[in-house]
């Protein structure tokens, strides 16, 4: 979990590289807390659960090969996490359909926060009524 520290800020993940390892968490989540990245409400065992949740979709994700199908995909990147790489993430060998990628402002773990939002519920919602609009004609009631 340093690592996502790490990346967020490194003197906070020096300084939790720099408390005992089981009091590391507790110190995370106090940090997160005098940052306003985490809800106030959000407690040491709500954490842990969190990560759990976490562990056990990272294990999911190594272990799931999807079929590729023939739709069209739309991904939402985050713009902070742009390195220049493939744009689409690998995504177009899966979605047959073709691949839109929509640049959306903040990080991957900031995109729903307070700041970001508005702006990538815009987006979505453009693309699932220009979705709607496409499919609903070719159904029948």
């Amino acid at each position: 979990m340093l690592w996502r520290v790490e990346n967020w800020n490194p003197d906070v993940a020096r300084q939790c590289r720099q408390t005992e390892p089981s009091l590391r968490l507790a110190r995370v989540l106090e940090l997160a807390h005098e940052a306003g990245l985490v809800l106030p409400e959000l407690d040491l065992p709500g954490l842990e659960h969190l990560l759990e949740i976490y562990r056990i979709n990272a294990l999911a994700h190594v272990k799931y090969r999807p079929d590729p199908c023939r739709v069209p995909l739309t991904l939402f990147r985050a713009a902070d996490g742009l390195d220049g790489s493939d744009l689409q993430l690998g995504w177009t060998s899966l979605a047959l359909g073709g691949v839109e990628v929509v640049v959306v402002p903040g990080r991957h773990e900031t995109l729903i926060g307070p700041a970001f939002a508005r702006g990538f519920a815009r987006e979505l919602e453009t693309r699932m009524q220009r979705n709607e609009a496409a499919v609903l004609p070719s159904l029948e009631i």
